[in-house]
């Protein structure tokens, strides 16, 4: 959350596969919401930060057999619209492990590649002084970042399943305890065939009138 601005992340599915991409807004501190990005069919989101009223960055990938083509979804205009960028210019296997900007400029970004089979490079890191536009391999490790630039949930606020009203709630602490801002339902809908269409069959073609006798 930034102020009154709150972006929820994640994806529909159902058991075996992913549907799409998940992005939610609210700019009134959780009253109303809206989604401000097309849904990126077969891919997640994750991690959110929002570096201050104008500048954001949400991580996904497209969720397959094995997760890939890792990608920020980006704004510059307090989350009015989203573009999207690859970190890599060619398709890859990974997911993004962590990612922080220090200024709308300037970002670190680790990129998990535990299913490349590169073991000792199985963590890549990369920097950005383009926003989030481009992006610059700096190295690579066997092992995952100790100091590297992660995100962490704010004190104030959490995102938990309620197993009484089956639904996701976004609660910001008040007081001694937690109040609920928004909630949305686990189970969305159930994927189905459409049923065919109705088709009426045409009439049948009307008889020419019989030619007129002659007098």
């Amino acid at each position: 959350a930034a102020g009154a601005k709150i972006v929820a992340a994640g994806n529909l599915h159902a058991e075996d596969t992913t549907l799409g991409s998940v992005l939610l807004l609210s700019a009134d501190g959780g009253k109303t919401w809206r989604e401000p990005s097309d849904r990126i069919r077969g891919a997640g989101l994750e991690l959110v930060q929002l570096l201050d009223f104008d500048n954001g960055w949400v991580s996904g990938e497209s969720l397959g057999a094995v997760p890939r083509d890792a990608f920020l979804l980006i704004t510059r205009d307090g989350g009015k619209s989203w573009f999207e960028r690859p970190i890599s210019g060619e398709s890859r296997a990974g997911t993004i492990d962590s990612f922080r900007f220090d200024a709308p400029q300037h970002g670190l970004l680790w990129l998990d590649r535990a299913q490349s089979g590169e073991a000792d490079a199985r963590y890549e890191r990369y920097e950005s002084t383009t926003g989030g536009d481009t992006w610059t391999l700096r190295g690579s490790s066997a092992t995952p970042p100790r100091q590297g630039p992660r995100l962490t949930t704010p004190p104030d606020w959490r995102l938990r399943a309620d197993s009484q009203s089956k639904a996701y709630r976004i609660e910001r602490r008040g007081g001694a305890g937690w109040e609920i801002v928004a909630s949305f339902l686990i189970h969305v809908g159930d994927c189905r065939e459409a049923e065919p269409a109705l088709v009426e069959p045409a009439p049948p073609p009307e008889e020419p009138p019989a030619p007129a006798e002659k007098p």
